[in-house]
């Protein structure tokens, strides 16, 4: 029997300056993706001038997006980081190097290296509904493994 069940996901967040000794993150939304990874382009193809197929490889980041309940724990520890990477006026970014290691309930583990931090919310937004909106951090990769 296959589980595709995702309680229990956990990740293992390491940012090199920040967050050394790393981070358990396991307050993941309900009204988003939790943890997505998005899909890469692989290759590129055209036609040449006689219809012939032309293919490259193309070295593309992996982009990972984590959806986090506002307010959390989890959050606020996220929200230090990034401060510590938001470059500004007067202040320089820590410009930390980040690890993710994601582990699905089935024993499944997947690694990210050699990241950083692109996008993520400044404070906290309220959806129509009243609900606080997940936060969403967004890290893109130059390498994963996984099993």
């Amino acid at each position: 029997m296959i589980d595709s069940s995702g309680f229990g996901v956990k990740v293992i967040l390491t940012a090199s300056g920040t967050f050394p000794a790393g981070l358990v993150l396991t307050q993941f939304t309900d009204n988003a993706s939790s943890i997505e990874t998005e899909d890469i382009e692989l290759a590129q193809a055209e036609s040449g001038v006689n219809g012939d197929l032309i293919v490259w490889q193309k070295a593309q980041p992996i982009l990972i997006s984590i959806n986090l309940i506002a307010g959390g724990e989890d959050d606020r520890n996220m929200q230090l980081l990034v401060e510590a990477n938001r470059a500004a006026l007067g202040k320089i970014p820590v410009k930390d190097e980040i690890t993710l290691v994601k582990t699905l309930p089935s024993g499944s583990v997947y690694t990210y290296a050699k990241g950083t931090l692109v996008s993520a919310p400044i404070g906290t937004s309220v959806e129509g509904s009243g609900r606080l909106k997940a936060n969403t951090y967004k890290f893109k990769f130059q390498e994963a493994f996984g099993i």
